[in-house]
C-alpha cells in the first residue's frame, strides 16, 4: 500500500529537512527536536512533503522541509530521541516506547517494535532495543524488516536510569538507578560486559564525592576510546578496559558551574564539547581549546533548536571549526 498522508497537527509529525546538511525534525505541539542526517531527499519526495505541509497548515513550508513520515495511529506519541538511516529506511526511536521503520522513499510505515526503548549504533549498522525485562535485542539495520542478530540480558537489581549507543562503535552504555555514578559498557557484537566507569567530582576513581554519570557528556572515538567530559576535567578512557589514558583540566575551567551536554568526535584530534551555555572545541593531543559563541543556539528556517540537541546534530556544525 502506498503511503497516504492523513493526520492532524495535534499529533506528532516527523520531518526530514535539509539545510547545508540534512536534518531530521520532529514536531510535537510547539516543540522542535532536531537531529542531523547524512541524506538528501529526491525532488519528488520534497514536493510531496511541501504539499502536505501546505494542506495541513495553510502556511508556506520551511525551506528545509524534505519529508513527512507517519499519519494518525502510525505516528509516534512522544519525542523522537534517536534516529538511524539506511539506503531503504529511516528508523526512529520514540519516548512512547516504540521503534518505527519508515520507507525513505515514500514515508510508508514498514515495521513497528513496541514496548521497547531503542538506540541506534549508526556506523555499526545496528539497532539495540531494551524491553521491560532488561533484555537487549540487537538488529541489523541493513535489512528490511530488521533482522534480529542476538539477544542478551543486561538485568540488574534496579531500573535503568539512562542508556545510549555509540554512533561509531558497537557499544551500549547503561546507567542503573542503584549505581548513579557508574556507566556499564556492553559489547553489542557478543553481549558481554566490557567495563564499568565510575565518576567523581574530581575525575575518575572511587575516593572523592561521586558525580552522577548522567551529568557526564560521553563521546566515542573511532578506535573504541571515549571522552568523558566531567564537571571539572576531560578523561579519555579505553572502553574495553575502563582505564584512563589521558586526563585534562584547566584553570579557569571552561564549563564552570554548568553541566556538559554533548561530546562529539570531529576530525582527529578534535572534539566538540557543548555545555549549558558554553561550547568549545578541544584538541586531545595538545590540549588547545577555544570557545565557540552561539553554536548551540543556531536557528534554521525560523525555528530555534531545543536544548538537548543530539550529538549528531552538532557534528556537522563543529566540523568547520577545525579546518584552520
Amino acid at each position: 500500500m502506498r503511503w497516504k498522508p492523513r493526520f492532524s497537527l495535534r499529533l506528532l509529525l516527523l520531518f526530514v529537512t535539509v539545510t547545508a546538511d540534512a536534518t531530521f525534525v520532529a514536531l510535537n505541539g510547539r516543540r522542535w527536536h532536531v537531529d542531523y542526517l547524512d541524506w538528501s531527499a529526491t525532488r519528488a519526495v520534497r514536493a510531496r512533503a511541501e504539499k502536505v505541509f501546505r494542506d495541513e497548515t495553510g502556511a508556506r513550508p520551511p525551506a528545509e522541509l524534505v519529508h513527512i513520515l507517519g499519519s494518525g495511529k502510525l505516528s509516534h506519541r512522544g519525542r523522537v530521541y534517536d534516529i538511524g538511516l539506511t539506503a531503504e529506511q529511516i528508523i526512529s526511536c520514540g519516548s512512547d516506547k516504540a521503534v518505527r521503520c519508515w520507507s525513505a522513499e515514500t514515508g510508508e510505515s514498514l515495521q513497528v517494535i513496541s514496548n521497547v526503548k531503542g538506540y541506534v549504533a549508526a556506523k555499526s549498522s545496528l539497532l539495540v532495543t531494551i524491553d521491560n525485562e532488561q533484555r537487549a535485542s540487537v538488529y541489523d539495520t541493513g535489512s528490511s524488516p530488521l533482522k534480529l542478530q542476538r539477544q542478551f540480558s543486561i538485568a540488574a537489581a534496579s531500573e535503568i536510569q539512562k542508556a545510549f549507543a555509540s554512533p561509531l562503535n558497537p557499544i551500549l552504555a547503561v546507567i542503573y538507578d542503584d549505581a548513579p555514578n557508574e556507566i556499564q559498557l556492553f559489547d553489542l557484537d557478543n553481549g558481554s560486559r566490557m567495563s564499568t566507569l565510575r565518576f567523581t567530582q574530581l575525575g575518575f576513581g572511587e575516593e572523592s564525592v561521586p558525580q552522577e554519570a548522567r551529568t557526564v557528556a560521553i563521546g566515542f572515538r573511532e578506535d573504541g576510546r571515549l571522552l568523558a567530559a566531567c564537571k571539572d576535567r576531560f578523561l579519555l578512557i579505553d572502553a574495553r578496559s575502563g582505564e584512563v589514558a589521558t586526563e585534562w583540566t584547566n584553570d579557569p575551567w571552561p564549563f564552570d558551574r554548568q553541566m556538559t551536554r554533548d561530546a562529539v568526535r570531529l576530525k582527529a584530534p578534535w572534539w566538540l564539547v557543548v555545555g549549558a551555555s558554553t561550547t568549545i572545541v578541544w584538541n586531545e593531543e595538545t590540549n588547545d581549546w577555544k570557545e565557540v559563541d552561539g553554536l548551540y543556539q543556531q536557528h534554521f528556517g525560523g525555528y530555534q533548536r531545543t536544548q538537548g540537541t543530539a550529538p549528531s546534530a552538532i557534528r556537522a556544525a563543529g566540523a568547520g571549526l577545525v579546518r584552520e
